[in-house]
This record gives C-alpha cells, structure tokens and sequence, in this order.
C-alpha cells in the first residue's frame, strides 16, 4: 500500500471505489465484501509499485487500465457463481452463473455465440428426452418415403393426429397409392441417449464458460 497518495488522488481512488460499491450493490454481501477487497487490493498493489508521492495523473493511469466497475463485474460475478456452483455441485448457483453470462454485454467478446448454440442444443436434446420418457407414444421422429423416391423426418405429436403408427403411416391426403411408410426412430435408448448428451453438452459448455472466464478476469488484472 502506497505510503503517500496526493489528495487529488486519493479522491480519484475513492471516487472510483464508490462506483465499485454502486455497481456491486445487488450482489450478495458475503461476495459484495470479497470482491471489493479482492479489486481495491488489487488497485492499492498497482498503485504501491508507483514512485511517491502517486500522482493523479499515476492513478488514473491505474485505474484506466483496470476499466469501470460495470465492464468487469458481471464477469467477475459470472466466475464466482460458477466455482461456487462446481465447487458445491450446486445446478441453481451453476444455472444463475450461465444466466449472467447470457445477460451480460461485458461478455459479448467471449465468443457468445458458440456457447448460446451448445446451450441450445443441449436444451433441445433434454426437451426430447424427457418429453419422450412422459410421452414415449406421442413425442416421435419417424422415417419415411414415399417408394423410395423421398426420404423426410418427421417429429410427430401427437402420432394419432398425424395418422402414423409406429411402423406404418398413410399419405397426409388419404390416397394408399403413395405408399408412406413410416419407422419410429427414437427406440428405448433415446431417453438416456438425449438426457445423457444434453447433460454433457451443458455440462461442457459450462466448464468451457468458467475457464475463459477465468482467463478474461486473468488477462485485465495482469495487464
């Protein structure tokens, strides 16, 4: 800790810690307390390697480096909630985490879009699975042609309402000449096959978040 600040810099310093305060206000007080002390120990580190007296101009030099409050914090936060989630095997604290992420603009830079797609598609294949496991007669993905001249997939729900049985099914106009014949592809294994890739997928991702998460919040306090 710097042994002399100038007065100008020492409002500088309060100054932007009261923006700090402002911008952690609806965080949890056992983690508001834990980050302000991480990040005002992180600035008073920069600021006791400066020759003294530090300068306003010294510290703004060291806060401008750091960024605002409102850039980092939501990263900040989305680390926390993640380990917290990892380290507790907690899905809420891992879900409140991914939810930050997502609502975030200071991460928009970390690559967004990927990770939006493997959580969807991991949503995707959870929402198969358990659909199928409540309705394993009603939620469907069946085969078809039409005497080997088409080939199509389609989800079907319910079967009954599209005509289709789980290995035969007759045209949509009613006319047997077209011959459509259809074949369930989603056998026993689709629950534990979808529930067990969308937990992988999410999982995954997940692990993928917190580690560059982690390496962002790395890169800015190193810089």
């Amino acid at each position: 800790m710097p042994s002399a600040l100038a007065a100008e810099a020492q409002r500088l310093l309060d100054d932007y810690l009261a923006r700090l305060d402002r911008a952690l206000r609806r965080v949890p007080q056992s983690q508001r307390d834990e980050i302000r002390v991480e990040i005002e120990s992180h600035l008073r580190g920069r600021l006791a390697e400066l020759p003294e007296p530090v300068t306003a101009a010294d510290t703004l030099d060291v806060l401008y480096k750091l960024g605002e409050p409102e850039s980092y914090v939501p990263l900040y936060l989305t680390e926390s909630y993640l380990s917290q989630g990892f380290q507790k095997a907690s899905p809420p604290l891992l879900a409140k985490g991914v939810g930050r992420w997502l609502g975030s603009a200071a991460l928009s830079y970390l690559y967004s879009f990927p990770f939006f797609l493997l959580y969807l598609v991991s949503f995707l294949l959870l929402a198969l699975g358990i659909g199928k496991l409540i309705a394993p007669d009603d939620v469907r993905v069946a085969y078809t042609s039409n005497k080997g001249r088409n080939i199509s997939v389609a989800f079907n729900y319910p079967a009954e309402s599209q005509g289709l049985h789980p290995s035969s099914a007759n045209s949509a106009d009613g006319d047997p000449s077209t011959d459509i014949q259809g074949h369930e592809l989603l056998g026993s294994w689709a629950v534990p096959a979808t529930l067990g890739l969308g937990f992988l997928m999410a999982l995954g991702a997940t692990v993928l978040l917190r580690r560059m998460t982690r390496r962002a919040l790395r890169r800015r306090f190193e810089d």
